[in-house]
């Protein structure tokens, strides 16, 4: 079954489809981690890591804010943010993530879990509620958007 919703934000007015009984309820204990939300996470970030997903998204992936300035260099309301944090590498390398990438860090001293294909751009505010878990992506119905928005 699938319901019509409207979603209204501060963000975005817009219009999604939801599917009723698409997500099956499961015993098992989601992989959560204290995502960094400091500016001394940002030290933790790769550069190459940063522009990769800068150079592909041009803008916030969740609000649809263009990088106007992206040009000039200036990124200053934007961040790339990981997919899969930062701090659950030794789930990564576990559940042996890194052969499913077709796109490795320049480097090879990176970290996998540093490939572009596991980063997003943000606007700063998207970016605190990505890893604070307010909010979610479904790849799988692009671009809908499950949490709940604060003030």
């Amino acid at each position: 079954m699938i319901v019509p919703i409207t979603i209204s934000s501060r963000l975005t007015m817009a219009q999604y489809s939801l599917k009723i009984g698409s997500i099956t309820p499961t015993n098992e204990s989601p992989l959560t981690a204290p995502r960094p939300v400091t500016k001394q996470s940002a030290t933790l970030r790769i550069q190459s890591f940063c522009d990769e997903v800068r150079d592909r998204d041009r803008s916030c992936v969740l609000t649809g804010m263009k990088a106007a300035r992206a040009d000039l260099g200036e990124w200053h309301m934007f961040e790339a943010g990981h997919i899969f944090p930062l701090a659950l590498e030794q789930y990564w390398d576990a559940y042996q993530f890194t052969p499913k990438l077709y796109a490795l860090p320049p480097k090879e001293t990176d970290h996998p879990i540093n490939s572009v294909q596991n980063g997003l751009l943000f606007t700063r505010n998207a970016h605190l509620w990505f890893d604070r878990y307010a909010i979610s992506i479904n790849p799988g119905v692009w671009p809908t958007v499950f949490g709940r928005f604060h003030g």
